[in-house]
């Protein structure tokens, strides 16, 4: 069995680390959640424990069928699968349906369209026929469309695995007890508790985060209240197991309680929400570890002894009525921290850089959380004494660099619908679109050895016209670089500056004079691989081909694949991905085929049925097809010039397409499919390739939004054999 842990994107990491700690096997995480489980017979053990103990995982799915995503597709594939195994006969069932197409226009229709499916395989096979319940099931199925393709899972889990099963009442705008948890670990809570440090939420509202914080303290599996899961129906549910499991918990609860001597404080100037709070703690039998208490954050004082944490959500605008309000309230907090908690460890979580800026102190490490719809920064301080000063090192921002974090926050706001529901955590989010700030700027979301996420912002300016003074040029440079700090409230060591000037032949994967060896771990949907930010003019990942990648890993299930100029290799790692049987690798430099080699190790890829080769590309297409026979897909993705004394000659791209096409479509098995790619943003297309081949024009499929206003940035074509 293979599970699926889902989480808020994000928290990947914290929910890898989890499992880790379970002991669960063949971990991979990849965009909002974690795979995990193999055939050992212990992941059905792995599954029910990370349901019971997982703190911020959202949900357990065990994935059932894949399909394509029409009508027919559903039905067909479902009417044929073994239903038994899984619902139990005349049972009630919810099927959480999510995602549309041209086919599939509304969920209920889908969702209907399924229940026809499995209703007619138990009809087929005489049993009890289930029906739709969506107030009280037995089972419940979650289906999301995405893409082309329809998977169904079992979801383990029923209710969310957030609802701990203690909140019976909340006040206003509540944390989500599983995002509670997230900050918690942020903010090293665990390592704190297990010093017997102490805690102080001055803020508390209805308790969430205190009474998480307690849960950690005392080694209570937020799980152990819940009095209901989606797998009690389940056919194969193992009850042995699963009270072997919560027996187990509840002795490492007794435990716990009796270990922890620290202190937990929630306070809040609201007698009516601590109220909440003290009903929420009651029914999570934690009351006698936390005190609430009536409290003004302007009398906050600490009564605690050692150290500890201080972390709070505290009230913003709409809460307080209006947004001055709510600033004086973060600049109350900073001053009582600065006076009160010298030695302590704080997180606060704000919805703006501005409230973040009024708290009057240095953060040391900050996240992107999403509370709810509200995109908010959680910031992390170690409180030291003397110190005052600003989260953000920008101090008096010009006109020039407020006009550029505006048009980046405009961007950012255009983008986050897609990039929430994309998953992409890299991307372009500003691309000249101020003509006298003339740059890119790239967003890398990195994994620290920590499994902790950062930001690298990677600025990218554009040569300058000759009659551009070059001080000028330099002023806006850096102008624009203070808009990215202003518009992400970040350090400076978090932006990396380029100067891009149009590269010809192999310049751009040379190295830079001053370069770093120094390379990070990123995420493209299922793939990891290895960027370098300040060693090379290009990072090792092209951001606009993400389509293409993409595509290619849809698209090479069981299939052959060549990738001619592979550079670092991604878009094979995306065929690996996607399961094709065999792929081959070609580039001349054996700078990058070793980097291609570290990313295929990261992804444990079998070197044996993938394998990377140095070679000539132009060259290679030259000869007669030899032991590696034909290949089911094709990507060709050549520089626009080179003049490389590596290769025989020198490459043109718009002179050369028609050669190496021909020498491209020579290896192309029948029915297969050559992608061609290039970056000359003047490119025409010879006559002579749609003469000879079925062309079908890719380049605005292959566009993501966050390169959609740069259209020609490349182009893309799907070329086949004609009939």
């Amino acid at each position: 069995m293979q599970f699926f842990l889902s989480c808020a994107r994000g928290l990947e990491p914290l929910v890898e680390s989890e499992l880790k700690s379970f002991g669960a096997k063949e971990i991979k995480p990849t965009g909002a959640g974690v795979w995990f489980g193999d055939d050992s017979g212990s992941a059905l053990e792995d599954a029910y424990r990370a349901s019971l103990w997982s703190r911020v995982g959202s949900r357990v799915l065990l994935p059932l069928i894949e399909t394509e995503a029409t009508t027919d597709g559903l039905y067909d594939r479902s009417v044929i699968f073994d239903w038994s195994q899984h619902l139990p006969a005349g049972c009630r069932m919810k099927i959480d349906f999510s995602g549309t197409n041209g086919q599939i226009r509304d969920t209920r229709f889908g969702a209907l369209k399924l229940k026809d499916a499995i209703v007619d395989w138990f009809r087929d096979a005489g049993l009890a026929e289930p029906s739709l319940d969506n107030h009280d099931p037995d089972i419940v199925l979650s289906v999301r469309l995405a893409n082309k393709a329809i998977s169904i899972a079992l979801d383990l889990t029923g209710e969310g695995l957030h609802r701990r099963g203690y909140r019976s009442r909340q006040g206003i705008a509540p944390l989500r007890e599983s995002l509670a948890a997230s900050l918690l670990m942020r903010a090293s809570w665990p390592e704190v508790s297990a010093a017997q440090g102490s805690l102080v939420d001055p803020m508390c509202g209805s308790g969430t985060i205190a009474i998480e914080a307690v849960l950690m303290a005392t080694d209570r599996a937020p799980g152990l209240k819940r009095q209901s899961w989606g797998f009690e129906k389940w056919p194969r549910h193992d009850e042995k197991i699963w009270k072997k499991l919560r027996e187990e918990a509840q002795q490492r609860f007794d435990v716990g309680r009796e270990s922890y001597s620290g202190k937990i404080t929630g306070m809040d100037i609201d007698t009516r929400v601590l109220k909440v709070a003290r009903d929420n703690a009651s029914a999570a039998g934690i009351q006698e570890f936390v005190q609430f208490q009536t409290s003004d954050v302007r009398d906050l004082s600490n009564d605690s002894e050692g150290s500890g944490l201080v972390i709070s959500n505290p009230p913003y605008g709409e809460r307080l009525g209006g947004k001055e309000r709510a600033e004086a309230l973060y600049r109350d907090l900073g001053q009582q921290l600065r006076n009160q908690f010298v030695g302590w460890k704080a997180g606060v979580l704000a919805p703006s850089a501005d409230f973040g800026r009024s708290l009057g102190m240095h953060s040391h490490k900050h996240y992107q959380v999403q509370n709810g719809k509200l995109d908010c920064l959680f910031y992390l301080f170690d409180i030291e004494p003397g110190v005052e000063l600003t989260t953000n090192t920008v101090k008096t921002p010009s006109e020039g660099a407020k006009m550029v974090a505006a048009r980046i926050r405009k961007n950012r706001a255009r983008l986050k619908s897609w990039l929430n529901r994309s998953g992409v955590e890299n991307y372009r989010v500003y691309d000249a679109d101020i003509p006298e700030y003339s740059a890119a700027v790239d967003i890398y979301t990195v994994r620290d050895p920590n499994e902790d996420l950062k930001q690298i912002f990677v600025i990218q300016e554009y040569a300058a016209p000759a009659e551009i003074e070059e001080g000028k040029a330099k002023h806006r440079f850096n102008e624009l670089c203070t808009g990215v700090q202003l518009a992400f409230d970040c350090d400076e060591d978090q932006l990396i500056r380029k100067t891009r000037q149009r590269q010809k032949g192999s310049a751009q994967y040379e190295r830079s004079d001053e370069g770093s060896s120094i390379e990070h771990r990123v995420y493209e949907g299922p793939v990891q691989l290895l960027v370098n930010f300040e060693g090379y003019l290009d990072t090792g990942l092209f951001l606009d081909h993400r389509p293409i990648r993409k595509w290619i890993g849809e698209q090479a299930k069981d299939k052959k694949f060549l990738n001619l100029f592979c550079y670092t290799a991604v878009p094979s790692l995306h065929a690996i991905r996607g399961g094709a049987s065999e792929s081959l690798s070609l580039d001349m430099s054996n700078t990058y085929l070793d980097w291609a080699r570290r990313n295929y190790r990261l992804n444990d890829a079998d070197v044996w049925k993938h394998q990377t080769k140095r070679a000539d590309c132009i060259a290679w297409l030259k000869q007669d097809v030899g032991e590696e026979g034909l290949f089911d897909l094709i990507l060709l993705d050549p520089p626009t010039f080179s003049n490389s004394k590596k290769m025989e000659g020198t490459l043109d791209i718009q002179r050369d397409q028609l050669e190496l096409i021909d020498g491209a479509m020579k290896r192309l098995a029948p029915g297969g499919v050559l992608i061609f790619s290039n970056n000359l943003r003047r490119f025409k297309l010879d006559p002579a390739v749609s003469e000879k081949y079925q062309i079908e024009d890719f380049t605005t499929a292959s566009l993501d939004p966050d390169f959609q206003r740069n259209s020609r940035i490349h182009q893309c074509y799907l070329i086949r054999h004609s009939d």
